[in-house]
């Protein structure tokens, strides 16, 4: 949860909303990461982010990232309920899983073969041939909201205020055309483990977002807008979601850790 300085930052009269930058706003409490991914710490107190943006965008971001599938996936497996206690699920092109509202685990395919129980150890082949570019997009997205949320907690609004971070803004809001790499692979961090990383450098435009996930990395770049980024970040624009993640990393010389 936030501290006293949190307090302090939220009450500057000076302040914009942390997003899209409405002067002196008025909301509730943000929390950078849905609580239905189980976040219950990464808190942004009332007044930093108007009612607008927390209840428009922000939440549509956070439903979107919380069914992405590898974390429905794992929400699912984990028994890891949504904001107001509801069973999660999970859908792929082949099959369904639900939790039942006693815990239980459901599942259903449309052909035996991709789901066999032995015992109390289930075996399924999911195939996640249902996921696109607007899927890619709206994950990366999501990511660049969870890490200015996560820069704002840690280096507060003369931070996060800086105009290097509105490229962010515009990608988290839509608000303009803005290149970014999203991929995914095995998380470096043990399976209990959920840990967000955030990499920015203000001697240059650009974000590194990544999310640990119980097991799962699911990492965002961006390098500002489409006219400062290089033609070769932006030939990598979000394609990155089914290729190895030996094969393609995210460009960390273009955003070296402070």
């Amino acid at each position: 949860m936030y501290g006293p300085e949190h307090r302090q930052w939220a009450a500057l009269p000076e302040r914009r909303c942390l997003y899209c930058g409405i002067s002196s706003p008025a909301g509730s409490e943000e929390h950078v990461l849905g609580i239905s991914l189980g976040n219950w710490w990464w808190v942004i107190p009332p007044d930093v982010v108007c009612h607008k943006c927390n209840h428009g965008p922000l939440a549509e971001l956070d439903e979107r990232l919380g069914a992405h599938p590898f974390i429905a996936l794992t929400r699912t497996l984990t028994n890891i309920p949504g904001r107001k206690g509801q069973p999660p699920a999970v859908k792929a092109s082949n099959l369904t899983m639900h939790r039942t509202a006693h815990g239980d685990l459901r599942v259903a395919t449309n052909h035996p073969r991709h789901a066999a129980t032995d015992d109390d150890l289930l075996t399924a082949q999911v195939k996640w041939t249902n996921i696109g570019p607007a899927q890619r997009k709206v994950t990366a997205r999501a990511l660049m909201k969870v890490g200015l949320g996560i820069l704002w907690l840690a280096k507060g609004p003369n931070e996060t205020s800086q105009s290097h971070y509105d490229h962010v803004r515009d990608a988290v809001l839509s608000r303009a055309s803005v290149p970014l790499k999203h991929g995914f692979g095995n998380s470096t961090f043990p399976n209990h483990a959920l840990v967000v990383q955030v990499i920015s450098d203000r001697r240059q435009t650009g974000l590194l977002v990544s999310l640990h996930y119980f097991g799962t990395e699911l990492w965002a770049q961006s390098l500002g807008y489409e006219s400062e980024a290089s033609a070769e970040f932006i030939a990598g624009d979000v394609d990155h979601q089914y290729v190895d993640s030996e094969d393609v990393e995210p460009d960390s010389s273009a955003t070296p850790s402070v």
